[in-house]
């Protein structure tokens, strides 16, 4: 029995009590995104904390995977963030670097034991050069750290809270950039898309 639906633009996931069945639009991307949780979780079979393919299909586009116990959560305790840390060593260490770490990836159990879902956007290891594969890994651990930090700032060393403000103050310059950028072009299409006399 489905016990929900979620629903976006980009993708339909359906909850069962023991499994999930993700559909992949057919938007922009979706056979990349795909592929690359297909990939993901064939690499990463070994870890308990993420899920397992119970079956697919290549012409429509689904992932039917074990459901891991849990939900997300506001606040993580200190077992629960050094267990993130190890999973997403252990993810590295397959080949698997992922490119964010959002809230809603993260779950626990009523044990306090971490699970880490979707990994359709992510690099992996054996599809890119090392140099590429390398800043992956940076870009990973940077979420990993930054997660910690966000929840219990004491856990991380010196470096890594020198790290994180480092990492964030460059994002948020990023961030200014993409806004400027983003009102120019905007501004420029629109003028441009006018009819004129």
């Amino acid at each position: 029995m489905t016990r929900s639906v979620i629903s976006t633009s980009k993708m339909s996931v359906e909850l069962h009590d023991d499994f999930v069945i993700k559909r992949f639009k057919p938007v922009y991307g979706f056979k990349k995104r795909y592929y690359t949780e297909k990939q993901a979780l064939g690499l990463l079979k070994g870890i308990n904390a993420v899920p397992k393919i119970l079956s697919y299909s290549d012409e429509e586009y689904f992932l039917k995977i074990s459901r891991l116990k849990g939900d997300p959560c506001m606040q993580y305790s200190k077992k629960a963030l050094e267990q993130l840390r190890s999973i997403i060593d252990e993810t590295i260490n397959n080949g698997v670097a992922r490119h964010s770490l959002p809230l809603r990836d993260i779950i626990i159990d009523e044990k306090d034991n971490v699970g880490v879902v979707d990994f359709e956007r992510a690099t992996l290891k054996k599809n890119c050069f090392f140099v590429f594969w390398y800043a992956a890994t940076l870009v990973t651990r940077f979420h990993v750290i930054r997660f910690i930090h966000n929840q219990n700032a004491n856990l991380l060393s010196f470096t890594e809270s020198v790290l994180v403000k480092t990492g964030l103050f460059f994002r948020h310059i990023f961030n200014v950039y993409g806004l400027i950028r983003d009102a120019i072009r905007n501004s420029y299409r629109k003028f441009f898309s006018k009819p004129h006399n």
